[in-house]
């Protein structure tokens, strides 16, 4: 008999937990990957969205989601891709059973009295499991599968992408590890575990949600009988794809850390066993055409020159690609995976016109704007914009580092309403900190237009796309010229 706890509701309710109809015909597989214990199974999409569950909406996505075929088939890790032979989707139905308390013996070889439709949370529409009212915080998943096929000097992990909250995973009786974590996910070597079939995976979830201490958000487990406000309800259990991986015993690609800016790649691989040194070829690629190589060794940054970057962007997003291999040089084992990574900088860019611009009345009847300033970053281009400023301009770097040339640029006389563009370039090789370039006076503004607001805009540039403008008015103050 299950200790569960009961949420305010009638039977009527719970009755409703199998009424809507699934989103495709079966039959519907539990244990699909195991050719012993493959078995038919029901499985419905769980009605939710309020107190009484009549307001599910679903959208034209999860409409077309169900057990046949299994959801979310595609590599789950785009950033360290493998060989499609060396992975095993273990998405589908599994099956369920809700808990009883934290001492309640492991259920080996027990059929659980539910199916859930991994990798979909308890209490999500998808799951097909949440038995409204019936809830508790300890739970149990069950599956049953053969191991890949594998040839002698290789390890099988298994991969868990999330599971919310605490989570102890068995292997054919074996406890293989307690993980601590709804947001990170599991790699576990059960090559040991394992037996060629029907292996049987139990995985035990405890998730108290906002009645605990760990990271929950807005998760309310009151949201699932009270809807509403800023809350929602909980995401328990697995909640990201499961999959085996076959990878080499004795040397493998365990994780990869790469970024780019708008010279280089930085990439370090990440290997075990950490001990065993590994050497590391890197080739780069741009919409398949190969643009570079490197080597370096595995646990240490590789950095890649990219000559002529062509940049990332959200108009143009850009992407290299990576094919990454490591090799043991005292036995010639070798590793290999793909990756990719967009060239571009991140940084803080502040633009700061003078809030007061001194206009000096020179003697020919004229106002002269005396000086602005406006910062800029390394690699970075400056576009200034202005209304009815007719004159000359001259630019030049100043109040910190100095570019190696100072750049100068004019502005042709102009008419009222007129917006002529003028460029300040910075050398993308500079390696400064800020460059303060100051517009420097005279700009001479006629008497008859000096009653008219004058505007100075700051358009920023980078790799040749505008990322930003500033519109700024430039605040009057006379002063008389000597």
């Amino acid at each position: 008999m299950l200790r569960i706890t009961a949420l305010a509701a009638t039977a009527a309710m719970a009755a409703a937990a199998d009424s809507s109809p699934s989103s495709s015909a079966g039959p519907y597989y539990v244990h699909a990957l195991s050719a012993k214990s493959k078995r038919v199974a029901a499985w419905s999409r769980t009605k939710c969205g309020s107190y009484n569950r009549n307001s599910d909406i679903p959208t034209q996505w999860g409409s077309t989601v169900s057990p046949n075929p299994p959801p979310l088939q595609e590599y789950p890790r785009p950033q360290m891709v493998r060989d499609a032979s060396t992975y095993t989707n273990l998405n589908g139905l599994w099956e369920f059973q809700l808990g009883n308390g934290p001492n309640e013996p492991v259920p080996f070889g027990q059929t659980l009295n539910q199916t859930i439709l991994v990798p979909y949370p308890l209490e999500s529409c998808l799951s097909g499991a949440f038995m409204f009212p019936t809830y508790s915080k300890y739970m149990w998943y069950r599956y049953l599968v053969d191991a890949p096929s594998t040839a002698a000097g290789v390890s099988t992990l298994l991969h868990f992408g999330a599971v919310d909250w605490n989570s102890t995973v068995y292997v054919n009786g074996h406890m293989v590890a307690n993980h601590i974590g709804g947001y990170d996910g599991i790699t576990l070597d059960v090559t040991s575990y394992l037996q060629a079939q029907n292996n049987e995976i139990i995985v035990q979830v405890y998730d108290p949600s906002d009645e605990g201490y760990q990271p929950h958000g807005k998760q309310r487990i009151s949201a699932i009988t009270s809807p509403g406000g800023d809350t929602y309800t909980p995401s328990s259990g697995i909640w990201q794809t499961v999959w085996f991986e076959t990878v080499p015993t004795n040397l493998y690609i365990a994780g990869l850390r790469v970024r780019g800016d708008m010279q280089n790649i930085y990439l370090t691989v990440l290997t075990e066993p950490r001990n065993v040194p590994a050497s590391v070829t890197v080739g780069v690629s741009f919409q398949g055409q190969a643009v570079t190589s490197a080597n370096g060794d595995s646990q240490t940054e590789i950095v890649i020159p990219i000559a002529n970057a062509k940049l990332w962007g959200p108009l143009q997003p850009n992407l290299y690609d990576l094919n990454i291999t490591v090799m043991e040089p005292s036995t010639g084992n070798l590793d290999t995976a793909t990756s990719y990574v967009g060239m571009r900088s991140v940084s803080s860019l502040r633009i700061r016109l003078l809030p007061c611009l001194p206009l000096a009345h020179a003697p020919d009847g004229t106002m002269r704007v005396v000086t602005c300033q406006v910062p800029l970053l390394p690699s970075h281009s400056l576009t200034t914009t202005s209304a009815g400023l007719p004159a000359t301009r001259p630019l030049v770097a100043s109040d910190g580092p100095m570019v190696s040339q100072a750049a100068v640029a004019t502005l042709p006389s102009l008419s009222a309403g007129s917006r002529p563009a003028l460029d300040l370039g910075v050398p993308t090789n500079a390696v400064l900190p800020v460059i303060w370039a100051a517009l420097v006076g005279p700009v001479v503004v006629p008497v008859s237009m000096a009653s008219l607001p004058i505007f100075l805009a700051c358009s920023i540039s980078l790799g040749g796309q505008m990322v930003s403008t500033l519109p700024q008015p430039m605040m009057h103050s006379a002063v008389t010229w000597p």
